[in-house]
């Protein structure tokens, strides 16, 4: 018995797969892990991508209607591919600051609804405060990042992004029917 007992204590064979198959659950946690990291990465830039890219598209225009305006919105929702679009929200605001200094709405925006958007009050850049008689755009894009593995890590992630852009000076960018 005591040759028996011996003899096991000294063996080493299975020693790597006893190893293995500690190890194997933490490296395999941590391969899921870096790939879900990636991939919400992947959606937050492609979020502030889709805010900067409807920002873009609507000051290139004069004046826009409602319809125009969810239809731009629409198309770049498409920035998210391959990510689901349906998970988008945006808002877009239109302000104006006079000669005076104040800040005005002159119209928003919400997509998917097609309705009159949440007025946005964000921060203006600091070079922005000196402006007078200008409009600028602002747009935010809410989305919402489902995991893949949900059960590991987390089910779903709020992606904010929001883009700021001061079209042309001179007259601002009326909608119609906002």
């Amino acid at each position: 018995m005591k040759g028996l007992a011996r003899k096991f204590t000294r063996s080493r064979s299975g020693v790597a797969a006893i190893e293995f198959a500690l190890i194997y659950p933490v490296l395999l946690l941590l391969m899921v892990g870096m790939f879900e990291i990636t991939n919400a990465v992947i959606a937050y830039q492609k979020t502030q991508k889709l805010a900067y890219t409807v920002d873009q598209l609507i000051t290139k225009a004069p004046s826009v209607t409602a319809q125009i305006v969810q239809k731009t919105m629409s198309a770049a929702v498409s920035v998210l591919a391959p990510l689901d679009g349906t998970n988008a929200t945006i808002d877009v605001t239109y302000r104006y600051i006079g000669a005076d200094g104040k800040i005005s709405t002159s119209w928003t925006q919400n997509f998917p609804s097609g309705k009159k958007g949440s007025v946005l009050n964000s921060q203006l850049p600091d070079n922005y405060s000196a402006l007078r008689d200008v409009g600028y755009l602002t747009t935010s894009v809410r989305y919402n990042h489902s995991a893949t593995f949900p059960a590991l890590f987390f089910k779903q992630l709020q992606m904010n992004a929001e883009s700021i852009v001061r079209p042309r000076p001179g007259k601002p960018i009326t909608c119609t029917d906002c």
